[in-house]
């Protein structure tokens, strides 16, 4: 019987004694699929974001020593393999606070269904984007990288930048980046995003951010269109 991804990382005997002793046991009774990609799809909506990553970092490890193995005929211990595996948790615990300290955590944001206009002095930067088929979710990321800078080379001090991505909203307010994909984006805002006066986070659904999504949706460069609109309250 050939081996599946699922046993040789989780299930299988020497694994699993891992998975139990590294704090990410939390994440075993998600492993009943057949499919990786569905297991991990089950500790995204089931795990915190910190056990969650926690279980990525673990899963690369269990899965390099197995190549070891196989390529290499070596077999690193369970003790290493723990000892490697709570030094990368703690460092990139370490990193994520250092690079986006600044940004001021907080709860999760509240949506809202409608558009409102900015309080008095600020500007409202909407933004939105769109993504073809080929695109991936880190073009939303990479469209408010593009409207912040805009926002700065118009001299703009304070700023309420508003999308329709909570996830995007959510990371940049709690300062909490665990997908590498984007990691490189969000990290660009973030340093942008210190030399603004002040910068507002907000998520408004799709129906508030009607105009901006409409125009991203008719607009092309490369493989994604994007827009903002700058709205500010001034007398």
């Amino acid at each position: 019987m050939p081996e599946t991804t699922i046993h040789a990382v989780i299930l299988c005997p020497k694994s699993l004694q891992l998975w139990r002793r590294s704090g990410c046991h939390d994440a075993l009774p998600f492993t009943s699929s057949d499919s990786f990609g569905e297991v991990l799809l089950g500790w995204a909506k089931n795990l915190s974001a910190e056990v969650f990553q926690k279980c990525l970092f673990l899963t690369w490890f269990i899965w390099f020593r197995r190549n070891k193995l196989v390529f290499e005929n070596v077999w690193d211990p369970d003790e290493a393999i723990l000892l490697r595996h709570s030094r990368l948790v703690a460092d990139f615990g370490e990193y994520t606070e250092r690079i986006y300290g600044g940004i001021s955590p907080s709860s999760a944001p509240a949506s809202r269904s409608k558009w409102d206009p900015p309080s008095f002095g600020l500007v409202k930067v909407n933004v939105d984007a769109k993504i073809t088929e080929d695109g991936w979710v880190g073009l939303e990321a990479k469209a408010a990288l593009f409207e912040i800078r805009k926002a700065k080379a118009h001299g703009l001090r304070d700023i309420v930048l508003e999308a329709d991505s909570l996830v995007l909203v959510t990371k940049m307010k709690k300062g909490s980046f665990s997908f590498a994909a984007i990691d490189g984006v969000l990290e660009d805002i973030s340093s942008v995003s210190s030399d603004f006066s002040s910068i507002v986070w907000s998520h408004v659904k799709r129906d508030g951010n009607f105009v901006a999504h409409h125009l991203a949706r008719r607009s092309y460069w490369f493989t994604f269109g994007f827009c903002t609109m700058l709205l500010g309250a001034f007398t």
